[in-house]
């Protein structure tokens, strides 16, 4: 009986406990274009996502380029499937690139206070 109790008790404690903050991470993003050209006006740069959209703090989300130069989206949106979709303009893209190849890095929270980091390579012209 004194058994019973012990392991009633230690799984009371543990579905007590509080979750941790989840934590995503993917070793890729879809980016478009793949190829960014630095002298192309008018191009944004998308970022396509498995991170479900509702389920992040859009104020959060940032993306860090060469030297740990960083951004915000122009505007953040949802694709068919309920995942986010950054896009960030050319001007604020040209500022956190260098020519041949930039390493990404796309970062942000979760509503409940878990965060997500998605990392991707383009080639820059």
């Amino acid at each position: 009986m004194l058994r019973k109790c012990t392991i009633m008790l230690a799984l009371g404690l543990l579905l007590a406990a509080p979750v941790s903050a989840r934590e995503y991470f993917d070793g890729t993003m879809l980016v478009s274009p793949q190829v960014f050209v630095l002298d192309y006006q008018g191009s944004v740069l998308s970022i396509h996502t498995e991170v479900p959209y509702n389920e992040i703090v859009r104020s959060t989300i940032v993306l860090e380029g060469a030297n740990g130069m960083t951004i915000t989206p122009s505007y953040t949106t949802v694709d068919s499937r309920g995942n986010l979709v950054a896009k960030f303009t050319s001007d604020d893209v040209t500022r956190i690139v260098e020519v041949p190849t930039t390493g990404l890095t796309l970062t942000g929270y979760f509503i409940d206070n878990g965060s997500f980091t998605l990392r991707a390579t383009i080639r820059v012209q």
